[in-house]
């Protein structure tokens, strides 16, 4: 009987939240995964995957990982982002400087190594700045004053002067606000949970006043569409990844006072914040035949679920 052979998918940051359910997807489909982590994190892992310590700052040792695994398909996730959380103390331009040097690292030792790897770069809504109803697609122009959008924006663009020179298989998955139970901590809908739980009112008086409106999925639903769009043969320079509708946080605070049984008053004077951004999917939903299966409700029930 003839031998499969499995397709090699290699994944930075693997054990960040895109990481562990794209993982998961992947070993159900069958791929031999490997994962790039910055440090050992044996609660996170992901049985039956092959983890390489490696934080993208050394090309030598990266260039020994890449070569051992030679994979079909690379997963750029990895990035620092702690912006959302104490920013009195980020070093912005530092934290700028260190995520493109990473990737140009990560892209520079697959050219080196001539590998016909099919390559994904995660991009971000951040890329795009917000204005009153403001939908963006794959045409719409970047402009960010953020630096991981910023960030992000040179890597797509020094990614695409490589595809055009060395004719890649390269793609900016551009992936709008997501959760799950996997989510970082440090992020909105967490410390929203943590807040109930421990029953902070005056930081979810803060965010109920600021009347944040933005496009949230359910992570499983952006990790599926990468998976669907790393088994095609499809070759675009961009794809916008989102859940296609606004959601209020305001309605995330009322679910969570529903759910936890704490509950406040609110005072009725919030801010009027016209400046949204909408990510159009409807490219993603032809081309991939993806189905949005769940929402963000689902999400901070998981989140719940893990405080």
């Amino acid at each position: 009987m003839k031998e499969v052979i499995k397709k090699k998918v290699l994944i930075t940051g693997a054990l960040g939240q895109d990481g562990i359910i794209i993982s998961k997807i992947l070993k159900k489909q069958n791929f031999s995964v490997s994962g790039l982590i910055k440090k050992k994190n044996f609660n996170k892992k992901v049985s039956g995957l092959k983890y390489f310590v490696n934080d993208l700052k050394n090309k030598k040792k990266l260039k020994i990982v890449i070569d051992k695994i030679n994979p079909n398909f690379l997963i750029h996730f990895a990035s620092i982002n702690d912006s959302h959380h104490n920013k009195k103390n980020n070093n912005y331009k530092k934290m700028y400087n260190q995520n493109v040097q990473m990737s140009k690292n990560l892209l520079d030792v697959i050219i080196k190594n001539n590998l016909k790897t099919k390559l994904i770069f995660a991009g971000s809504s951040q890329m795009f700045k917000k204005e009153k109803n403001k939908i963006v697609n794959e045409k719409s122009k970047f402009h960010s004053n953020h630096f991981y959008g910023k960030y992000k924006i040179f890597i797509h663009k020094y990614l695409m002067k490589l595809k055009k020179k060395y004719n890649l298989n390269a793609t900016t998955l551009i992936l709008f606000n997501h959760d799950s139970g996997y989510r970082n901590k440090k992020f909105l809908i967490p410390r929203l949970a943590i807040a109930f739980k421990k029953k902070n009112k005056k930081f979810i008086q803060k965010i109920y006043k600021e009347n944040i409106k933005t496009d949230m999925s359910h992570a499983y639903d952006i990790c599926n569409a990468i998976y669907l769009y790393l088994k095609t043969n499809k070759n675009y320079d961009k794809l916008v990844l989102s859940s296609g509708k606004l959601t209020a946080v305001n309605e995330i605070i009322f679910y969570l006072m529903k759910k936890t049984k704490f509950k406040i008053v609110f005072e009725s004077k919030i801010k009027e914040n016209k400046k949204t951004l909408l990510g159009n999917n409807s490219k993603a939903i032809t081309c991939l035949r993806w189905k949005i299966k769940k929402n963000i409700f689902r999400a901070v029930d998981e989140i719940l679920l893990n405080q």
